[in-house]
């Protein structure tokens, strides 16, 4: 008797023999097509995947195996072209919690820039000599501290949830996010100050003040895209429950209503100033002596956060349809 026909007395195949080979090849098969899929995908369903792949695998001939990766390629390029989630209520509720996550983000931005607008003492005055600045000045005010306030809501049980698995877990991927966010945003800080300082009240049109100030935006754009990434990363690799997830709807909604208001009183505002006082509103002691395109461009950017949270909303709330899995 051959030794590939030496079986045991219960059917198993003998160490060594060329059944066991076979099997190990096998195995081998699946976990490199396995590797085509990503990270959190594999965390999650790669056992079974595997074990699966391995099964259809065994004993097939090289064109079975051949539709085989070609199927897992396609299922492989499926999930990273949607790698924060499938059809399931968590995922689809991680996914609309990241896109409004990083509509904050621009939010901030537009307010930022609104408040940097009007921090002269002219438009101080203008707000107490007319009530329809004022008011609008005041509701963007109170709607951006609503939707901040709504925010933090959100956001800290997130929060706790990472940092405990960052900690516990020692979960480097997590760890990696957490700093990287906070580092950019201090050392965007620290370098605006510094420019801020090097360029002490430099004439409106100035190159200095020009130079100064494009540097501050596209280090502040550059700190606003690592913030993003590092809260998309965040979201897509943490082991969020559907406790967590389900009330992040509610956060949502108001920040998006929020957002509403304060693009509104945003438009009115800068209405009231053209009507109120035009010279004002021409005025040339913006950023870069360019009042109306600040005006302007915050609008738009507020109005597209709006739409673009609106929309997240919705989609998270027809996503507590889909049972959890």
């Amino acid at each position: 008797m051959t030794r590939r026909h030496v079986r045991t007395a219960r059917g198993a195949t003998v160490p060594g023999s060329p059944g066991t080979a076979g099997r190990r090849d096998d195995r081998l098969f699946a976990r490199a097509v396995l590797r085509l899929y990503p990270p959190r995908w594999r965390n999650r369903y790669g056992e079974e995947f595997a074990a699966l792949l391995a099964d259809l695998a065994a004993g097939s001939a090289w064109p079975a195996r051949a539709s085989l990766i070609a199927d897992a390629a396609a299922g492989a390029l499926r999930a990273r072209l949607n790698p924060l989630g499938g059809s399931t209520m968590p995922d689809r509720i991680r996914r609309s919690v990241a896109t409004v996550t990083c509509a904050v983000i621009a939010f901030g931005i537009a307010g930022a820039g609104f408040q940097k607008m009007t921090e002269y003492p002219d438009f101080r005055d203008a707000a107490r000599a007319h009530a329809a600045i004022g008011v609008s000045f005041d509701i963007l005010r109170a709607a951006a501290i609503l939707a901040g306030v709504a925010v933090l809501a959100g956001a800290l049980p997130i929060a706790w949830s990472v940092i405990r698995q960052a900690v516990t877990a020692r979960r480097r991927n997590l760890i990696l996010p957490l700093i990287v966010a906070p580092a950019a945003v201090i050392g965007w800080l620290a370098v605006t100050r510094t420019v801020v300082s090097l360029a002490r009240h430099p004439a409106v049109h100035s190159g200095p003040n020009i130079a100064a100030v494009t540097v501050i935006a596209l280090l502040g754009a550059a700190a606003a895209v690592v913030c993003g990434w590092a809260a998309v990363a965040v979201l897509r690799r943490a082991d969020l429950a559907p406790g967590i997830l389900r009330p992040q709807v509610v956060p949502m909604a108001v920040v998006g209503a929020c957002m509403a208001v304060a693009t509104g009183a945003d438009l009115s505002w800068g209405l009231a100033v053209r009507a109120a006082d035009g010279a004002l509103f021409r005025g040339d002691n913006g950023l870069v002596a360019t009042r109306c395109p600040e005006l302007g461009g915050g609008v738009v950017v507020l109005a597209a956060v709006t739409v673009v949270t609106a929309v997240a909303t919705v989609r998270a709330a027809r996503a507590l349809r889909v049972p959890a899995r």
